[in-house]
């Protein structure tokens, strides 16, 4: 017959077992990774203001001033200017930015 303390003893060993055996097995599966997170371009574009001018509008996107048709951060393009504010293209989806009324 085993006393009590060489219960609680054998219990614990068993326990310190069961906890290594379910971290090596843990250990050897593999990582499920998800799809690549997609860049959120919009964060990256601060429409500052609207110039018109004889030969339309311009807008003020990251400090440069730019018309329609060209690229913001190589890989957005300017779709339409208006008073109210500027529609983007990027890979094939439309976003708008307004003009702040602050």
């Amino acid at each position: 017959m085993l006393s009590p303390y060489d219960q609680v003893r054998i219990l614990e060993e068993e326990e310190k077992k069961r906890l290594a055996a379910e971290a090596l097995a843990n250990a050897n599966r593999p990582v499920k990774k998800g799809p690549p997170k997609k860049e959120d371009i919009t964060k990256k574009i601060e429409l500052q203001g609207i110039v018109s001018g004889e030969d339309g509008n311009k807008a003020i996107v990251n400090g440069d001033l730019v018309g329609v048709g060209e690229l913001i951060l190589g890989k957005v393009k300017i779709v339409r200017i208006t008073q109210a504010g500027v529609v983007f293209d990027y890979q094939g989806k439309k976003f708008t930015k307004s003009v702040s009324q602050d």
